[in-house]
């Protein structure tokens, strides 16, 4: 679990997208939570294979302060 929280004044609202190998998911592919609450999702990891694998958990909000987060991922 990944969370989020809501640091701010007004409702934040966002989508969450992955970018890499199937081996990684994302759950749930958006974001919503009140002033003073928080909100997350849920990254996991099933390899099949051995081996590293990378990728990017990239969130896209209305916080007017960071619109973009990039998470890079690896496993």
């Amino acid at each position: 679990y990944v969370p989020f929280p809501n640091v701010g004044e007004m409702t934040l609202i966002g989508e969450v997208e992955l970018i890499g190998p199937p081996q990684f998911t994302v759950f749930p592919e958006f974001l919503y939570a009140e002033p003073g609450y928080e909100d997350g999702v849920v990254v996991t990891f099933a390899p099949d294979a051995v081996g590293p694998l990378e990728g990017l958990l990239i969130l896209r909000t209305n916080d007017p302060a960071v619109p973009e987060l990039q998470i890079p991922l690896s496993g």
